[in-house]
């Protein structure tokens, strides 16, 4: 691993899906779903990512809402 790199997981799910990740949420949308929406805009992760993300869990824990 590169000194340049920060440890830890890397996130799957970039910064400008962030905001879409939590609408899709807040309409009632379940993870799974709001996976095969992401792959609609070109964004592929998965299922725990989207679940990481909504939960603040590392690689997203300081990710605000």
């Amino acid at each position: 691993m590169s000194s340049t790199n920060p440890p830890g997981r890397r996130a799957s799910i970039p910064e400008w899906a962030f905001s879409e990740v939590f609408r899709l949420q807040g309409e009632g949308f379940g993870c799974r779903k709001i996976v095969r929406l992401l792959e609609d805009r070109g964004v592929y992760t998965t299922r725990s990512s989207v679940s990481r993300l909504l939960l603040g869990q590392t690689p997203y824990a300081l990710v605000r809402r």
